[in-house]
């Protein structure tokens, strides 16, 4: 089966240790240098709810059990890591005097 990232983003995430839904493919990290996918970035389901904020989670591609049409199975024996994006630098902090 191929599939393409934006087919990816539409699948939900369920982890087979406990049957939790974990959420759905928000986006993906990519190692430049050796083209690969390295994790998947998946919305929480947590963050659905209007008094929650946004959480980000991340699944290493080495957690990935199956890739199905419709869902991907995980196995995640502990909780997954929050996302924490890297703030953009200062134009400032480029250019030294």
């Amino acid at each position: 089966m191929l599939c393409n990232i934006e087919s990816l983003c539409r699948k939900d995430v369920i982890n087979v240790c406990n049957g939790a839904r974990i959420g759905y493919v928000r986006d993906v990290n990519i190692d430049t240098q050796n083209a690969c996918i390295t994790e998947l970035l998946v919305e929480s389901d947590a963050a659905l709810s209007f008094k929650k904020k946004n959480r980000c989670l991340v699944i290493p591609w080495s957690c990935i059990q199956v890739i199905g049409s419709e869902t991907i199975l995980v196995r995640c024996e502990n909780d997954p890591q929050p996302f924490e994006p890297q703030k953009p630098k200062k134009l400032s902090n480029l250019f030294t005097r």
